[in-house]
């Protein structure tokens, strides 16, 4: 969910709950509100430490899932760079093909993967039937991504 859509969805509650106080308080007398206060205070408090235990459960959710999400991209990031690393050790025209193929997939995951997944969607580019990392022969800068190959 988007954090425009959340802010509707938040404020749209705020608004009803705002609009059904105003309702209660024209339509119950004051005096009849301000008898006795003792008796709801048991549930008020209750229901306080309710939404205290699940605000906090929320917000341990939010940073494991932050977390978990932070260190796939880093364990996909390394796993790009040993394995430019260890093209070194394979003939010249295998390595540079290989690195050139891994400079290809690191674009598409920055500039064509994450842009998508922020809109809940999938590319075909950083992946292709084959398997190959570039979804065509076209080097990256013929397909917009800065700075090509």
């Amino acid at each position: 969910m988007s954090l425009p859509v959340a802010s509707l969805i938040v404020a749209a509650w705020v608004a009803v709950s705002v609009l059904a106080m105003l309702l209660v308080r024209r339509l119950i007398r004051v005096d009849t509100l301000l008898t006795d206060q003792e008796r709801g205070s048991a549930f008020y408090g209750f229901i306080g430490t309710a939404f205290a235990v699940v605000l906090a459960f929320v917000t341990l959710i939010a940073f494991q899932t932050y977390n978990s999400a932070k260190d796939g991209a880093s364990q996909e990031a390394v796993a790009v760079v040993e394995l430019a690393r260890s093209a070194q050790f394979y003939p010249f025209a295998q390595r540079e093909r290989l690195r050139g193929q891994l400079a290809c997939y690191a674009r598409a995951v920055a500039y064509d993967e994450w842009p998508l997944l922020d809109r809940h969607s999938e590319s075909p580019t950083s992946v292709c039937k084959n398997g190959s990392p570039c979804a065509s022969g076209d080097p990256p800068a013929a397909r917009g991504w800065p700075g090509g190959v």
